[in-house]
């Protein structure tokens, strides 16, 4: 294995209680990190105190509480590696991590990023995390890695990804605007320009019982993080519309010169889907309108099986349960877009998709949640 000069970075914000575990397996990895670079956003709870017996073998350094994305930008200038493993503080590294991450990137040199398998655990009364699920890496085309990425962070976090510090350096900072989210955002402007090879070794235990501290002393509780992310996935996805083209939603298509019909419809979808995905269901309803349009004609709807994909997409459970909410309004518009016999074969998709949002909620108790889905059945009726 060529030589793998590596920085771990670990922004924190009062953790006292599970940073030592979380520096702990950084130091415990099979190949060493070249650098570890603690930043301390500001913490109160005696985190200086807790990570005083490592302060030999790694850099701290603490700054006032602005949040996670600042905390990142500033340790930036001191990275010293040629790749950075962004690390969460709760989480914990497993013992071959890096070691797997060096692996994928002596095997394709040209990636910029690699992204891994990692456990789910909770912590039991000492602290200890134990695993209560996996999430196995998505098999997910290179080329298309950007495109899925616009329906959900698949990678599930920073700490799965390691990337060429150039390629950070050159997408440029985090966005300090974002509190939530700022990793999925980062993400999506490296998987644009840089290319990323999964790693199906498990590299990590998430900790996802874990409460949200934002800036200030505000704490989000662990259950409530749906509607947190969802905000800020808004307000990253409310640019994007804007600026990507057409054709950045279809990576296969047939030439640059422009798309084919068959390329249009599936532009129109993943849009829509990407849009519904985050409660924006004007712009996604535009969208189906124009691919219910494009398919006049038809004695039937006849769907490929992406396109069908793409509707249970839309309808589907959001990170942390959250079903899709429709105004009055947007369920009269979405009535009238896929209404008739021709469009039977929509409906059922985007009806899929509900029964799935429905099942998520029963688990979880969220009768609200239920009640939100009933219009939106109805909708779908034949």
């Amino acid at each position: 294995m060529p030589d793998f000069n590596a920085t771990v970075l670990v922004a924190t914000h009062n953790r006292r209680h599970c940073l030592p575990r979380c520096i702990e397996s950084i130091l415990g990895q099979r190949l060493q990190a070249r650098q570890i670079i603690v930043m301390d956003d500001g913490s109160t709870d005696g985190t200086v105190e807790a990570i005083a017996p490592f302060r030999d073998r790694l850099e701290y350094y603490w700054k006032p509480n602005r949040g996670k994305s600042a905390a990142i930008n500033d340790a930036m200038e001191r990275v010293a590696g040629d790749y950075l493993w962004i690390f969460d503080d709760d989480d914990v590294a497993l013992p071959t991590a890096l070691e797997s991450h060096a692996q994928a990137f002596s095997k394709y040199p040209a990636a910029g990023f690699t992204y891994s398998s990692f456990y789910s655990g909770k912590a039991d009364s000492a602290g200890a995390l134990s695993i209560v699920s996996e999430q196995s890496v998505s098999d997910v085309p290179e080329a298309m890695i950007f495109v899925e990425l616009l329906f959900g962070n698949f990678t599930r976090g920073q700490p799965a990804t390691v990337v060429k510090t150039h390629c950070y350096r050159e997408v440029g900072p985090f966005n300090e605007k974002l509190l939530r989210s700022q990793d999925y955002e980062m993400l999506l402007r490296l998987s644009r320009r840089f290319a990323g090879i999964p790693v199906t070794d498990f590299t990590f235990i998430k900790q996802i019982d874990t409460d949200v501290r934002m800036p200030g002393k505000s704490v989000i509780r662990a259950g409530d993080r749906g509607a947190l992310w969802l905000a800020h996935d808004r307000m990253i996805f409310r640019e994007l519309y804007g600026e990507l083209a057409p054709s950045d939603y279809v990576p296969e298509r047939a030439s640059n010169d422009g798309l084919t019909a068959s390329e249009d419809r599936l532009f129109r979808l993943r849009r829509m889907a990407m849009m519904a995905r985050r409660d924006f269901w004007n712009q996604a309803l535009e969208d189906l309108s124009a691919f219910v349009s494009s398919l006049a004609g038809a004695e039937r709807a006849e769907l490929t099986a992406e396109e069908s994909r793409l509707l249970k997409l839309a309808t589907a459970p959001r990170y942390g349960g959250a079903v899709p909410n429709l105004s009055s309004d947007e369920h009269a518009t979405l009535r009238r877009i896929a209404s008739g016999p021709r469009f039977a074969s929509i409906r059922a998709s985007l009806r899929q998709g509900v029964w799935r949002s429905a099942a998520t909620s029963l688990r979880r108790r969220r009768l609200a949640s239920l009640a939100r889905l009933l219009p939106l059945t109805l909708s779908l009726l034949p």
